[in-house]
């Protein structure tokens, strides 16, 4: 079994809704945030952004921290979500993933950080570089 180390995000994010057709851009702020998404469907455009950088006019699901897979994840490594997301749902904790081409992001409300933070410590193979960020 691979070892995952994990290290926890500054600050707070939003998760963002915006209609497909939404002609809103990622405003020049959000360069110097550590972690930002934005995803088109046909459907709706989604982002993940620093909570107090929210568009005005999306619907907002204020108040997660999020954890990083540290290093660089090859492509046809498996099981790392999976042994992740199976820990935080033993514990009866909602979690919202993203990938990105080098690694995998794990979202956790603020209010679970604590007990999230805790179940993974308890997983063999599984470290937690930092402590998680404490609610406002």
């Amino acid at each position: 079994m691979q070892d995952i180390s994990l290290r926890w995000l500054d600050g707070r994010f939003a998760f963002c809704r915006l209609d497909s057709s939404s002609d809103k851009a990622a405003p020049r702020e959000f360069d110097s945030q550590e972690f930002l998404a934005i995803i088109r469907t046909p459907t709706e455009m989604a982002m993940v952004c620093a909570e107090d950088q929210a568009p005005d006019g999306a619907v907002v699901e204020p108040g997660w921290v999020g954890l990083r897979v540290v290093g660089t994840l090859e492509f046809e490594m498996v099981g790392i979500i999976s042994r992740l997301a199976t820990t935080l749902a033993n514990a009866a904790i909602p979690i919202f993933v993203m990938s990105t081409f080098d690694t995998d992001y794990v979202f956790v409300q603020q209010s679970n950080a604590a007990a999230a933070d805790q179940a993974l410590r308890r997983v063999e193979h599984v470290q937690i570089v930092n402590d998680p960020p404490h609610g406002d």
